[in-house]
């Protein structure tokens, strides 16, 4: 029998079977068929018998841009650290609250993040435990009635209500006058002194800032407030500084050195021996004043 007739026979009891139903002629000579639209039938494939398997890991190495909790073992002691991923272009070690917070760029690996801890596990040691001795401050009740104390700069400013006040105003240097109106409601007189701080936190900054890029030869392209809970400051390399307002409550030579601080990243984006000599250049007593500093927790201030 010819091959041809061989091969319409075989095509004619596959239509019967309905194996090839979807087939109007079939091709003498082999072509590319285009892509199919529809996904092509499940084929039943014969039972298979199970096999072991390795089971895989549930978490990626590198973890989406979200606060980790990691835990990594150095000797005979185990460092418990955040991470946090962001835009960054090198690691970055933090002792808050006796625990470590690492921020790192999102395509470093936690391998990269884990040596950079065992480089560093000394001095985290001894910072972590060094705030773990550390007397705690806490927040001391604030008043805000009239005759309270408000801390300002190292001082203390006394609350007064007074009737022909229309704004918050300082008198004397020592009375801070408010509206009457806002005597028997809290909210609002917290409200308005806060507004009050930030003016003046921003004025005070804005000096500050002015004469000592001045005074190190570098420019700054933009000051804002910050209300963090956990930093005094920060600076980009585009020179962005970011200064905490509630340094306003603090003693002036603190806002000095968090001001020389941030500066000096205008020169040296780390904490490298060059960066320190940098905010010695525009305050020469920051060892003594940054000690001081760490003794006043945002979380201790009034408001």
């Amino acid at each position: 029998m010819p091959v041809s007739q061989v091969f319409d026979r075989a095509l004619q009891l596959a239509l019967q079977l309905d194996l090839f139903s979807d087939l109007v002629t079939a091709p003498r000579t082999p072509v590319r068929e285009p892509l199919a639209t529809q996904p092509p039938p499940q084929q039943l494939l014969p039972p298979v018998a199970p096999t072991a398997t390795t089971p895989r890991t549930t978490e990626p190495e590198t973890p989406p841009p979200s606060l980790r909790t990691r835990q990594l073992r150095c000797g005979d002691q185990l460092i418990a650290y955040t991470l946090t991923r962001s835009s960054r272009r090198s690691i970055g070690l933090a002792i808050r609250d006796a625990q470590l917070h690492i921020t790192a760029p999102r395509w470093v690996t936690i391998a990269a993040v884990e040596e950079a801890i065992i480089a560093k596990q000394r001095w985290i040691l001894n910072k972590i435990t060094e705030q773990k001795n550390r007397p705690v401050r806490q927040r001391e009740t604030q008043q805000w009635n009239d005759g309270a104390l408000l801390p300002f700069m190292g001082t203390s400013l006394q609350l007064r209500f007074v009737p022909e006040c229309k704004r918050v105003a300082l008198t004397d240097a020592r009375w801070l006058d408010l509206p009457a109106s806002a005597q028997q409601d809290e909210a609002k007189s917290r409200l308005l002194i806060e507004g009050w701080l930030r003016k003046q936190a921003l004025l005070v900054f804005e000096q500050k800032i002015r004469a000592a890029a001045s005074r190190l030869g570098v420019s700054v392209s933009s000051l804002h407030l910050s209300s963090a809970r956990t930093r005094w400051g920060s600076c980009t390399s585009k020179g962005e500084i970011r200064l905490n307002w509630r340094l306003i409550f603090l003693p002036e030579s603190m806002i000095d050195y968090v001001v020389a601080h941030e500066l000096a990243h205008r020169r040296e984006m780390n904490h490298s021996p060059r960066f320190w000599a940098q905010v010695e250049l525009i305050y020469p007593a920051y060892r003594e004043v940054r000690k001081q500093l760490q003794q006043y927790p945002i979380s201790s201030l009034p408001l």
